[in-house]
């Protein structure tokens, strides 16, 4: 029931408020920077990287969620998911999952923590230690 039959990764790009990731007073044309954190040719590209979304499924039918950073390697992710088929989610180290790259690792370790609280019946902060807040500051 806990084996992992299906896993699908869907590509998207999510865009950046305007004025968000830069003011107008800052001059985007470190290159370097950029490329060094694979945002494209400067860091306003980063908006127009795509990431991908990981459903991860099991042989019961409960399906888990997880998000890739931008830029995640498409081949990698492949080798990944191939990775993970077949595999019991039980029978798996949550700690430190078989993910070689660090783009990807959390979107499998998210969706995993999400089978794992389904499976439990309890929500992913409980499997990390509990609640912090009720509420969280966010800018509109």
């Amino acid at each position: 029931m806990t084996t992992i039959t299906a896993i699908r990764a869907t590509e998207v790009i999510v865009p950046a408020k305007p004025g968000s990731l830069n003011s107008e007073q800052v001059l985007d044309k470190d290159t370097a920077f950029a490329k060094k954190f694979m945002t494209g040719e400067s860091w306003t590209e980063f908006a127009n990287q795509p990431k991908w979304i990981v459903e991860i499924t099991l042989k019961n039918g409960l399906t888990g969620i997880g998000e890739t950073y931008r830029s995640a390697s498409k081949e990698l992710l492949e080798e990944t998911i191939n990775v993970f088929l077949g595999e019991d989610l039980l029978k798996l180290n949550w700690r430190r999952l078989p993910v070689s790259d660090q783009r990807i690792y959390e979107a499998f370790e998210s969706a995993v923590l999400d089978l794992v609280g389904k499976l439990l019946n309890v929500p992913v902060y409980q499997l990390l230690g509990g609640k912090y807040r009720d509420t969280i500051d966010c800018m509109g």
